[in-house]
């Protein structure tokens, strides 16, 4: 949180499902990365690795998509969307506009009497490594979770008979 609080702005959260059923939650801002590759051992468990990746460059940033974030929300959005929960198209709106407000620190969210957080981007397809670091780190944790899977939960590889 330290660092999300240093600059709040070009943060990008997403979400992506890929093979054998690993989530996938990727987090970037500027030339670092970070990732958490999870499985779903049962209802009430799951296992997972994390790590992170440095690029040379500033990874690209398209500013055509919301960045994620807290945003503090004003009484008057609050009752804009408690006026029109009926009504998605206006929701969506509002969302939008909240959406275009720059992302604020932990500190200044705290101070709101509600907040909103996020968007995080969700895929139900396998995320698109974003350098070539980050790769190299994506197979790394599927590897090390594939071990640790077939080493200690190897029943969730066969399906029940």
């Amino acid at each position: 949180m330290e660092r999300y609080d240093e600059n709040p702005e070009g943060w990008l959260a997403s979400l992506g499902r890929v093979r054998r059923g690993f989530l996938d939650l990727l987090i970037s801002q500027g030339n670092e990365s970070w990732q958490v590759k999870e499985f779903q051992v049962n209802p009430y468990e799951a296992v997972g690795y994390g790590g992170s990746a440095i690029t040379r460059r500033p990874l690209p940033c398209d500013r055509s998509l919301h960045q994620f974030g807290l945003r503090p929300l004003t009484e008057a959005w609050m009752k804009e969307l408690a006026a029109s929960v009926d009504d998605p198209e206006t929701v969506a709106d509002i969302m939008s506009k909240i959406l275009k407000a720059k992302p604020v620190s932990t500190v200044e969210a705290m101070r709101s009497q509600a907040i909103l957080q996020g968007p995080i981007v969700e895929s139900a397809r396998n995320l698109h490594p974003i350098s070539e670091a980050q790769k190299e780190l994506d197979q790394n944790l599927r590897h090390q979770l594939d071990r640790l899977i077939t080493r200690k939960y190897r029943h969730t590889l066969t399906p029940y008979i």
